[in-house]
């Protein structure tokens, strides 16, 4: 992102197969082009989140927009249908969206109290075990909103909530839970549960390097 005055630009550039450039085509860039829509909607941008096939973009008044193959609600939109060009993502929430990350099929967003996520449950990741295979529209994880989380990780198959003392952990634990949760032979966990402190080291090392991402 580039500053231009008071406001952000986006510059996006690469493979654009799977329209998560937000340019309306499906071109790839191979020199930085800049995004119109926030420039001449005067949105400050303030966070980009880009997956394999979806973007996300946070603005500094807490707007959300997005961008990409809607396959499994990863978008937040309401359908699955592809969004080529970053689209307002409405949620109903009593707090500010302050920050997001993409998994390769989920979304998760964060409020000051509440966590929201969106899109693929396969795994257990979006922390909702009521959620049987996917979600359309954001909803709250309940169970992590007296939590007081301030940032969260997502990869392909888990997701990662954590405040200044805690880690909690959803979705097909391979071992990266550094915890035994199998029950029969699923190792899947609907429900975010407490890992160690010392795993926060280990998982941020691990998206960090690429490693988490399978």
């Amino acid at each position: 992102m580039q500053n231009a005055g008071d406001m952000t630009e986006v510059t996006v550039w690469g493979s654009n197969a799977n329209f998560n450039l937000g340019l309306g085509h499906q071109q790839p860039r191979q020199v930085p082009d800049v995004l119109d829509k926030f420039r001449k909607e005067y949105q400050t941008v303030i966070q980009v989140a880009m997956g394999a096939y979806h973007t996300m973009f946070l603005t500094k008044d807490g707007k959300i927009f997005a961008c990409g193959i809607g396959m499994g609600g990863r978008l937040g939109t309401g359908n699955e249908k592809t969004v080529l060009t970053p689209t307002r993502v409405l949620i109903k929430s009593d707090g500010t969206f302050n920050s997001l990350t993409v998994g390769q099929d989920h979304t998760i967003f964060l409020t000051e109290s509440k966590v929201w996520t969106v899109g693929s449950n396969e795994f257990g990741q979006l922390g909702q075990k009521e959620v049987s295979e996917k979600l359309l529209i954001p909803r709250t994880v309940n169970c992590l909103t007296k939590k007081g989380i301030t940032g969260a990780l997502a990869s392909s198959v888990h997701s990662v909530f954590y405040d200044a003392t805690s880690v909690f952990m959803c979705g097909a634990n391979l071992g990266q839970f550094g915890k035994h949760t199998a029950v029969g032979n699923k190792s899947n966990v609907f429900d975010p549960i407490v890992v160690s402190l010392f795993m926060i080291f280990i998982l941020i090392m691990a998206f960090i390097t690429g490693y988490a991402d399978y």
